[in-house]
């Protein structure tokens, strides 16, 4: 199915581009310049036939609403009024058009992000990436997680989370406090320096170093204030392991083949680094592999965990009552 759907996706994104250079040759022709009915004509392909094409191809064949055409109508807009702005018998169409487009890309949003609301509802527990993992759509996923390091960064300080008796920290014996300060004190002292080299080159590429250094730092104090507030946690069903706001796998109990003790990290591609800011101590052997969830949808499928806790023998012993390997 997914196939499929990249197949129409990827039919519509040729036909548009098809359509939107015909009507660009169409704009530079002597009949557009003429008037009359071609620029309604083009007006029309636009404004119609665009959506129309989206909505035959990506959203029916998937039963999808017609309201998630309003990105089709949208571009549809743009292109009506770079092409046919000059225009004055299509002046009025234009600002009917635009504020069509602006009312369908309005409702649309409004609709998903309610959809998103009630996901997030629905999902229990107090780890918000988890939460955020809920959301179906694209879109607001990776948004979602781009605001959860603003929160994770400047709330995340305030919150105060003691461990539960099934929980296990890794921030104590890891370093990776002391690792994300000497980080941020590397970027912080050589953004200063490229900074001062890059104004007097260009003032604009300046602020962007210096806006890209910022989210740097913030994101810095978002992974240690995560790794604080995100344990690896053992239930009588599943390993959940969390890496700060890096990976996040959830284990069935049932495909845990073997828990040992490792002094370096296996170099199998199907191994996980589940260690934050140290070497890991334990490797988990899964029965089959698992789907591992990372960063900005970002998923890999691991046969072995790798990681570090705090208390490596007991999340040992939790896993795999018996004699240590």
């Amino acid at each position: 199915m997914t196939a499929t759907r990249d197949r129409r996706q990827v039919a519509f994104a040729a036909l548009a581009a098809a359509l939107l250079l015909v009507e660009w040759g169409v704009t530079r022709s002597p009949a557009f310049a003429r008037g009359g009915a071609v620029p309604l004509a083009v007006f029309v392909d636009l404004m119609v036939v665009l959506p129309l094409l989206f909505a035959g191809l990506v959203l029916r064949p998937a039963r999808r609403p017609l309201l998630d055409a309003a990105p089709a109508l949208a571009v549809g807009a743009l292109a009506c009024g770079v092409l046919l702005a000059a225009r004055a018998e299509t002046r009025t169409l234009l600002q009917i058009g635009g504020a069509l487009a602006e009312v369908a890309v309005l409702a649309l949003l409004v609709r998903r992000l309610r959809l998103a609301a009630s996901q997030l509802r629905g999902r229990d527990g107090d780890d918000l990436l988890l939460r955020i993992d809920a959301l179906t759509d694209p879109v607001l996923r990776v948004l979602a997680v781009e605001l959860s390091v603003l929160y994770y960064a400047f709330a995340g300080p305030r919150l105060r989370r003691p461990l539960r008796p099934d929980e296990f920290s890794y921030t104590e014996t890891s370093g990776a406090g002391g690792l994300l300060f000497a980080l941020g004190l590397v970027v912080g002292m050589e953004g200063l320096a490229v900074n001062v080299a890059l104004h007097a080159w260009s003032p604009r590429a300046a602020w962007l170093h210096a806006a890209l250094d910022v989210y740097a730092l913030i994101w810095f104090a978002a992974a240690y204030q995560a790794a604080r507030l995100r344990p690896v946690a053992v239930s009588a069903d599943r390993l959940l392991v969390r890496v700060s706001l890096l990976w996040t796998v959830e284990v069935p109990r049932a495909l845990i083949a073997d828990v040992t003790r490792i002094q370096e990290m296996p170099r199998d591609r199907g191994v996980l680094r589940a260690a934050f800011g140290t070497a890991p101590e334990l490797l988990v052997t899964l029965r089959e592999a698992v789907l591992a969830r990372g960063p900005v949808g970002l998923t890999r499928r691991v046969t072995a965990i790798a990681l570090h806790v705090d208390e490596p023998e007991r999340l040992r012993d939790a896993l795999l009552p018996g004699p240590a390997v």
